[in-house]
């Protein structure tokens, strides 16, 4: 989920045998997926950069943000549910909070080395 995929020739492959997976809200941006050999793999909710060049009469369904078409995938996938609209990136790791909490960890991990060292120059100091 929540992935962007740009020009590939097979963005995602699931072969041979791969069942029970899910494609899930990703942008496949000049992309494809593979997805078969397996009837209970999930492709569904995606952003597909060549929607309209397949389906130009597709409409939005009322404001749903999803197309009245399914896209097809593959042979035997179908996106039953495509998205009007690029994903946004992934809300449980964004850029900007993974960085912010890198900083705090490295400013308590420096924080902790500095007291840590005090008190050993103390200790040492009083003897």
């Amino acid at each position: 989920m929540h992935n962007t995929i740009e020009n590939c020739v097979i963005g995602i492959t699931v072969s041979f045998g791969g069942s029970g997976n899910v494609i899930m809200e990703n942008n496949l941006i000049n992309s494809s997926v593979y997805a078969m050999f397996s009837p209970d793999n999930t492709v569904d909710r995606n952003y597909w950069s060549d929607y309209l060049t397949k389906y130009p009469n597709a409409k939005e369904i009322g404001d749903s943000g999803v197309w009245d078409e399914p896209y097809e995938v593959h042979d035997s996938s179908t996106d039953n549910h495509p998205l009007v609209k690029p994903v946004a990136g992934n809300p449980e790791f964004s850029d900007e909070e993974t960085f912010t909490t890198f900083v705090i960890a490295a400013f308590v991990i420096v924080a902790v080395i500095i007291v840590a060292g005090l008190l050993v120059y103390f200790k040492k100091r009083k003897r």
